[in-house]
């Protein structure tokens, strides 16, 4: 259980929100109750995946934000490869298509590629794998 607070504790103090970050309350002789904060922007993924010549990073966002939402690729080795930037004026679905090459333009062969999308503080990741 300390240690379960601890990595609560951390969440909340470096801000590590997504989907998949659940916080757990309740007093000891009462059942768990698990709450999911709030989260303005979901991650959908992408789509194709695998894919062969491109494929669309999705994510939807549930309130009123505005302003840019960027998608950082990187490789296995955790080098930057892509940057994707999109404005986001209103809730709703956004997607930006990747075409599996680098920043200068060049393709970048088959492997797995690990992104993160950033907007408004918030920052959700996901991984892909590019086949040739």
């Amino acid at each position: 259980n300390e240690i379960k607070q601890e990595i609560i504790n951390i969440s909340i103090a470096y801000g590590v929100v997504c989907i998949f970050t659940q916080f757990s309350g309740g007093t000891p002789n009462a059942e768990e109750t698990v709450l999911t904060p709030p989260v303005p922007v979901v991650l959908l993924g992408n789509y194709p995946n695998p894919f062969n010549q491109s494929t669309k990073i999705s994510f939807q966002v549930l309130d009123n934000l505005k302003g840019m939402a960027v998608i950082r690729i990187y490789n296995i080795k955790g080098e930057l490869v892509k940057v994707l930037a999109l404005n986001v004026d209103s809730k709703g679905k956004y997607e930006l298509s990747w075409d599996g090459t680098n920043l200068k333009g060049k393709p970048l062969p088959s492997g797995l590629y690990v992104y993160s999308l950033t907007m408004d503080n918030i920052i959700l990741g996901g991984k892909m794998t590019l086949l040739k």
